[in-house]
């Protein structure tokens, strides 16, 4: 089981334009075990994921600043502090990979997140119930892109190829194989367009058909 521990760090007072935009204050997690933090990724203004070496997801609640604060630098911190503790416990997702978690992708509903690890498996997660929904086993790789609609994934494969998926029933939209591995990728919003570039350097555009 996971320990986590809540650090503040207070900095020196901003001086110029921005002392009265950024926070003179940073906090920082640290588990209290060897499974280390991988990869994380934002969820909203208040939360973010983390997965870590053993596999798991956990959501860190960031808090909020009081709205109203007078007092010294140092009440301010300690104010923070006690706030952020409260707020700050990891809650754990149910299920996890079985190995390192290589890419963690946060739809823009904000309600789904999906995973890629070394166990060659693809994990889709409801942010809001804290637990996996899908696992698509069929394809291992990396995810690089989510669809704007939250139907479809962009997966490069540990062999260099591209798949479109889809995130409902993890069935194969699309496939494309170069003469050389695909090392990057990208698509528009709705998984129209597809530009990836291979390991020799040469530039792929791809089009999906309606």
């Amino acid at each position: 089981m996971l320990e986590w521990h809540l650090d503040a760090v207070h900095h020196p007072p901003l001086t110029g334009p921005l002392a009265h935009v950024l926070p003179a204050y940073s906090n920082s997690w640290t588990p209290s075990s060897r499974d280390k933090p991988t990869v994380s990724a934002y969820a909203g203004m208040e939360e973010a994921i983390v997965a870590t070496g053993d596999g798991s997801l956990f959501v860190i609640h960031i808090g909020e600043k009081p709205e109203r604060f007078s007092g010294s630098d140092e009440s301010f911190v300690l104010s923070m502090l006690d706030q952020m503790v409260h707020k700050a416990e990891p809650e754990r997702f149910l299920g996890s990979h079985e190995g390192d978690v290589n890419r963690l992708l946060v739809a823009r509903d904000g309600k789904t997140i999906v995973t890629s690890s070394t166990d060659q498996k693809i994990v889709v997660w409801n942010l809001g119930a804290r637990r996996r929904v899908a696992v698509l086993d069929p394809h291992p790789g990396y995810i690089e892109q989510l669809s704007e609609s939250c139907q479809l994934a962009l997966l490069r494969t540990l062999g260099g190829a591209l798949k479109i998926v889809s995130l409902d029933d993890g069935s194969l939209v699309a496939a494309f194989q170069g003469d050389k591995p695909i090392i990057t990728c990208a698509a528009d919003a709705d998984f129209r367009w597809v530009v990836a570039c291979d390991r020799g350097g040469q530039m792929h555009f791809l089009h999906l058909e309606a």
